[in-house]
């Protein structure tokens, strides 16, 4: 009976963590770049899912 419930408890421990993981991946990231250089910026902004091309930052502008 002592073991039955251990690996239960396993179990229910790993799907726990599996969960939050998955949680964790879907998460959204933000990400702002100012540009503090002293002359224009050129920047490209990819991901895994989108492509949002190629930006020009002035000096002392931002993006994102």
């Amino acid at each position: 009976m002592r073991t039955s419930i251990s690996s239960h408890l396993i179990f229910a421990i790993s799907i726990l963590f599996t969960l939050l993981n998955a949680m964790t991946i879907a998460a959204k990231t933000n990400v702002r770049i100012l540009n503090e250089l002293g002359t224009d910026l050129l920047i490209h902004c990819k991901s895994k899912d989108d492509d949002l091309g190629s930006h020009v930052i002035p000096f002392e502008g931002s993006y994102g």
